[in-house]
C-alpha cells in the first residue's frame, strides 16, 4: 500500500471491504464491463438475472430469450414464459373505492415518443391475440381489435371493436363481427344486417326456427 501526500492510496493486489463511506456518485475511472453497462441492470455472476430479465434492447423478459408467436424471436416489450401458471399475468385491487384493473392501449400518429398527431379513421389502437402451436410455429386462432371508427377531433375518439376468427384450413384471421361507435351490432359478412335497434335474437341453422 502506498499513501502519497495528498492523501491518494495506491494498492496491488486483493482489496476487501466490508463497507464504505457516501453514495459513490463520485466516482471515476470505472470502465465499461460486462458488469457494467449503460442502460442494463446487470448483475455480476448471475448469467440468468441477465439474460432473462433486462435485455440490450430495452425488453423485460421472464423464463426465455428466443420463443414467441409465428416462430420469431421475441418482439415484445415484455415476454414471459413458462410450463404452467407462473405464464400468467395476474391483476390485484385492494381499494374501499370503485378502482378497478386495466389493461390499455394508446396510439399517437406522431413518431416521436410522447408527442401527439391525430390517428386517422381504422387505426388499431389495441390488439388481443390468441395463438397456438402447429408443431412448427405458434398460428393466429383469433383476435379482438379496438379501432377508430370515423373522424376523431379535440376531446372526440370514435370507435369500433372488431372481432376475428380464423376459419379452419385458413391461416390468418377474418373479420366476422364488430360493434360501431353508434353500437350497432354488425355481423362483417352483411354490414347492412343492423342489430343496433332491434332485440337481438338467435336462429337456428337447421331448422330456421327463432
Amino acid at each position: 500500500v502506498t499513501l502519497s501526500p495528498d492523501g491518494d492510496g495506491f494498492f496491488t493486489g486483493v482489496v476487501t471491504a466490508t463497507s464504505y463511506a457516501g453514495d459513490g456518485s463520485a466516482l471515476t475511472g470505472i470502465a465499461a464491463t460486462d458488469n457494467v453497462r449503460t442502460g442494463i441492470l446487470d448483475v455480476a455472476g448471475v448469467s440468468t438475472f441477465r439474460s432473462n430479465i433486462f435485455q440490450t434492447g430495452g425488453r423485460i423478459v421472464r423464463g426465455s430469450t428466443s420463443t414467441i408467436q409465428d416462430g420469431d424471436a421475441i418482439a415484445g416489450g415484455v415476454n414471459i414464459t413458462g410450463t404452467d401458471m407462473d405464464a400468467s399475468i395476474i391483476m390485484s385491487v385492494f381499494g374501499n373505492d370503485g378502482d378497478f384493473n386495466r389493461i390499455s392501449g394508446a396510439k399517437s400518429r406522431n413518431a416521436t415518443i410522447g408527442s401527439h398527431t391525430v390517428v386517422n379513421d381504422g387505426d388499431t389502437l389495441l390488439s388481443l391475440k390468441g395463438f397456438g402451436s402447429d408443431g412448427t410455429n405458434f398460428e393466429e386462432a383469433g383476435q379482438i381489435e379496438i379501432q377508430v371508427d370515423g373522424s376523431p377531433g379535440d376531446n372526440d375518439m370514435p370507435g369500433r371493436i372488431v372481432f376475428k376468427t380464423t376459419a379452419d384450413g385458413a391461416s390468418s384471421p377474418t373479420e366476422r363481427m364488430k360493434i360501431d361507435s353508434s353500437g350497432h351490432v354488425l355481423p362483417s359478412a352483411n354490414d347492412t344486417y343492423d342489430l343496433g335497434s332491434s332485440s337481438l335474437r338467435w336462429r337456428d341453422i337447421y331448422t330456421g326456427d327463432l
